[in-house]
């Protein structure tokens, strides 16, 4: 998910101690002192060509939005802690920490113009397995079966089980270790346990939580270029004021009117991008009070001024 052009603070590969549970210091512990990270591995490097990209990053602040892409290949992100909305299919998916979102071979997807949130998360790609070729060191005989489990899933995001974060957590902890027979065991029978539970997880009924949280995001999209309230969008859920905006809150780390606030202003971004209108226009079609309400948010949530919009595109398209 995150962009995997060649960036400056890229990490590389650990050397050095163990980080096996008991001995020296965990994957976790060695990822939470960093602030800001993002590191790709290619596993064609130990041994599974299947997985092109395994990826883990820590944003200390927010970044550019993630722009509209796709994979030859699935794609799973497990996001660690933090919050991120996602967009797919046209519908914005928002994950927070413990949550699971999967792309499709060919499915465009991005954030929908809001910014790669403060966070942490594991990536990896996944391509089809080969006929009469091994697929993470399985025969190919149990090839198809595996990679149709992860096919079914029929939700695009999802909560995982704890055990996920520990398996992503476990391969992390591998990619340091002495290249080996034992460690091309060990990620392989990883890489399949994560595939499975992955597949467990997505067959579950989804929680009544999120659906509901799906469905106050659908109203808050369908709405945006309105005037709501909390009270209203209370009301739209059949909830007391009281008890939605501690239920949102819970289930997204913000209050309601903040998540509309940042969504008017991701799809105001969109707009001045389009170069339909200017700064006013957008301010009335988005129902900020005036001009100068509508450029003092937006800055306070992306970090720029919109009339420096267009002199980004033009840097980034020249």
């Amino acid at each position: 998910m995150p962009d995997i052009c060649a960036d400056p603070h890229v990490s590389r590969p650990f050397q050095g101690d163990s980080l096996y549970p008991g001995k020296s210091i965990k994957a976790k512990e060695r990822m939470e002192r960093r602030r800001y990270y993002k590191e790709f591995h290619n596993l064609t490097d130990y041994g599974f060509p299947e997985v092109p990209l395994f990826g883990a990053y820590r944003f200390d602040k927010a970044i550019e939005p993630l722009h509209i892409h796709t994979h030859s290949d699935f794609e799973i992100c497990y996001l660690v802690e933090g919050r991120q909305n996602y967009r797919a299919l046209g519908r914005d998916y928002l994950l927070k920490g413990g949550d699971l979102f999967i792309t499709r071979p060919d499915e465009p997807h991005s954030t929908g113009k809001q910014p790669q949130e403060k966070g942490s998360l594991f990536w990896l790609h996944l391509m089809a397995p080969k006929k009469n070729r091994p697929f993470l060191g399985l025969h190919p005989h149990f090839s198809a079966d595996l990679y149709s489990m992860l096919s079914m899933i029929k939700e695009k995001c999802f909560h995982a089980s704890p055990a996920v974060h520990e398996l992503f957590e476990r391969i992390y902890a591998q990619l340091p270790m002495p290249d080996t027979p034992s460690r091309k065991i060990t990620m392989g029978n990883l890489l399949v346990s994560l595939i499975i539970e992955i597949s467990r997880c997505g067959g579950k009924p989804k929680r009544v939580e999120d659906r509901n949280l799906n469905k106050i995001i659908q109203f808050m999209n369908e709405k945006v270029e309105s005037k709501i309230n909390v009270p209203e969008m209370a009301e739209f859920m059949g909830f007391s004021v009281s008890r939605f905006k501690a239920r949102f809150r819970q289930e997204t780390g913000m209050p309601p009117a903040e998540y509309f606030l940042r969504l008017k202003i991701a799809k105001a971004r969109e707009f001045l991008e389009s170069d339909k209108g200017n700064v006013g226009d957008v301010s009335l079609r988005y129902n900020f009070s005036s001009s100068q309400h509508f450029a003092t948010t937006f800055k306070r949530f992306t970090g720029i001024q919109p009339s420096s919009l267009r002199k980004i595109k033009m840097v980034n398209t020249g």
